[in-house]
């Protein structure tokens, strides 16, 4: 009876001791995948960007052929920007400024170069003070998610991080010092990019070169030379595409009845603005001249307010047909 009790037992025990190690295991691989995933989101945030200390970005000695930091980097955090680019600072924060650092480099040929890197908000605010800087006149590079090169000074963007390099230098030879420490920078970024979506409701036939202009609000549109310091549309987000005949701007709402309120207010002010005549209202959109001799089409559609500016020779309807039919893909 003992013999048959023991091997019961010794039979019960076997099995208990293979069940908790069973999952003995399966709490050790829980937790170690946990472990991995805060690791992970310490290092980048939630939407993959990398969260790093903006110093560690710029290239120290040695990292770069010929090139060393000259004297201490300058930095700046959310409103100590105004006393860094007094005249300058409003439009970053507009977009969503975080940080900043400051560094001048120099190489033995005493050539100089300026590194300007900015921690924004965002991927999309990233993306946004990079296409307000840049201009049409420039070469496109591959340095971050994009590059633009114009004379002597470079700008490239990556995750939520914009990065601008100015050289002394102002001759052709400065464009291989401008990409040797572009390369440098681009390298010690880890982050994911992707454009806002906004940007993808632009036609793409005819839109020019680097012509587009991603906004966070109105001083970024006023910047353009298009319509005065009055936010007459609530702009909140948009883009701005300029063609060769023509621009188009397009701006998001929260929903369908907010983009109505506001198209009602922008038609109701330009009705009574001594800045635009011959105002002209339709079923679907309205019509009116600016003293520039631009003519502007203005229309709501879903939550979204469609402006086109250009000469009287444009048929809108087809460029509204098109951008409403990429809203509603």
């Amino acid at each position: 009876m003992k013999l048959l009790f023991n091997s019961i037992y010794d039979s019960y025990l076997f099995r208990y001791n293979n069940y908790k190690n069973y999952h003995m295991k399966n709490i050790i691989i829980f937790v170690t995948i946990s472990f991995v995933i805060v690791l992970f989101y310490s290092v980048a945030g939630m939407d993959g960007n990398q969260k790093t200390d903006i110093t560690f970005f710029c290239p120290i000695k040695g990292e770069t052929d010929n090139w060393s930091p000259d004297g201490e980097a300058e930095t700046a955090k959310g409103e100590d920007l105004y006393l860094v680019i007094n005249g300058g600072a409003e439009i970053y924060h507009e977009y969503g400024f975080k940080n900043a650092i400051y560094q001048t480099y120099t190489n033995n040929t005493g050539n100089s170069i300026n590194l300007e890197i900015y921690e924004m908000e965002s991927n999309a605010a990233a993306f946004g003070m990079y296409s307000f800087k840049t201009g049409k006149n420039g070469v496109s590079l591959k340095f971050g998610y994009e590059g633009w090169l114009e004379t002597y000074y470079l700008n490239f963007w990556k995750g939520n991080y914009l990065v601008t390099l100015t050289s002394m230098k102002t001759d052709s030879s400065c464009i291989e010092d401008l990409k040797t420490l572009a390369k440098a920078v681009d390298k010690k970024i880890k982050s994911t990019s992707f454009i806002p979506s906004i940007v993808s409701f632009l036609p793409e036939e005819h839109l020019q070169k680097n012509s587009i202009t991603y906004i966070k609000g109105n001083l970024a549109l006023f910047n353009q030379d298009l319509f005065g310091p009055k936010n007459i549309f609530g702009l909140k987000e948009g883009v701005i595409g300029e063609y060769s005949d023509y621009l188009i701007i397009i701006i998001k709402y929260q929903n369908n009845s907010e983009s109505i309120g506001w198209y009602k207010s922008a038609a109701n002010h330009f009705k009574n603005s001594d800045e635009y005549i011959h105002f002209v209202e339709f079923n679907t959109h309205f019509r009116i001249n600016d003293l520039k001799d631009h003519r502007l089409w203005i229309k709501t559609f879903n939550n979204f307010i469609i402006i086109i500016r250009g000469k009287e020779i444009i048929n809108a309807n087809i460029l509204f047909n098109i951008i409403e039919e990429k809203i509603s893909q």
